[in-house]
């Protein structure tokens, strides 16, 4: 079977927000061979117990009020309602040091990309670097600073967003 296609998060192999691992989904009963390992604010214990389909179709959140993300900034951002629960409720989460927090670019949500890379961050336009450098607030120095320290999945933590419609990209930072 095919895993499902996410909208806001296009490879979630990729990111590591969903493995190759057999379990048996605790939503839909069904042993599968993929597992989402990512976070999930639930008053259940849903680690690495929810297959992608069960997220994809909006059963987990139904069954278990799970949430892979961050509500209240998208609303802030005023995104429409039907795209937060697709993001929040029915689009895996990325992992983070805090809590996954979707960025959002014109008003739109954007795609998870992953963790950061040293060349993505060198290779922002002038616009995403100061967009980058006021949501962190980081002085010139400080990114300077960072991009000499810098590690994928490492401290701190530097996300990866791209706007689909303008291709703009978006980075969030965080520490542990």
């Amino acid at each position: 079977m095919d895993l499902p296609s996410f909208r806001f998060h296009p490879d979630p192999l990729r990111t590591g927000a969903i493995v190759k691992q057999a379990g048996r989904c605790v939503c839909c009963n069904q042993q599968v061979d993929y597992m989402y390992v990512g976070p999930a604010a639930s008053i259940h214990d849903l680690a690495e117990k929810l297959c992608p389909w069960c997220i994809a179709n909006g059963a987990a959140a139904e069954k278990f009020d799970v949430e892979f993300s961050e509500r209240q900034p998208l609303v802030e951002a005023g995104v429409a309602p039907d795209v937060i629960d697709e993001i929040v409720g029915r689009t895996p989460g990325y992992i983070c040091w805090q809590h996954p927090t979707w960025e959002v670019h014109q008003g739109k949500p954007c795609q998870f990309i992953g963790d950061a890379t040293g060349k993505a961050l060198r290779q922002m336009s002038k616009e995403e670097l100061a967009a980058f450098m006021e949501s962190a607030r980081l002085d010139r120095d400080d990114f300077e600073e960072l991009l000499g320290i810098y590690r994928p999945n490492s401290n701190p933590g530097v996300y990866h967003f791209r706007c689909p419609e303008t291709g703009f990209n978006r980075f969030r930072m965080e520490y542990a």
